[in-house]
């Protein structure tokens, strides 16, 4: 009996372990961006295998129609792409953006590219979150 509930007390340890590693944390960005210039997030680690990277669009004044915000996780160390582009034109939104270019390693750092499209009507800015 006291072999049974040591047995179950681990399996409960272990299960409740990999339930919050499995919590990837979520980090804030913000821009200010004219027509045609880009910007970067601070620089985080990837918490997981997950090939996946989370984007949230809080607040802001992108006004749908006019401007287009492209975002794009790169690599810390290099600079190198490792998601697809993906552009945005409003608030209060969120997508995915897929490790296509290349595999996210677990303890690499990334951040968040975000451009105004060159067409864009000019000054914008907005504020959010993203999940490596």
């Amino acid at each position: 009996m006291k072999s049974i509930k040591r047995n179950m007390f681990i399996g409960f340890a272990t299960f409740f372990t990999f339930i919050s590693l499995a919590n990837a944390a979520s980090y804030q960005w913000s821009f200010n961006l004219d027509t045609g210039e880009s910007v970067y997030s601070s620089s985080h680690a990837k918490a997981d295998n997950e090939q996946t990277a989370y984007v949230r669009i809080d607040s802001g004044n992108i006004q749908d129609g006019i401007d287009k915000i492209w975002f794009r996780v790169r690599r810390t160390s290099d600079d190198s792409p490792m998601t697809e582009t993906k552009w945005a034109s409003s608030t209060g939104i969120r997508f995915t953006l897929d490790y296509t270019e290349r595999k996210g390693i677990p303890g690499e750092k990334y951040r968040l590219k975000m451009q105004q499209d060159s067409m864009g009507a000019g000054f914008a800015n907005a504020s959010g979150y993203w999940t490596p």
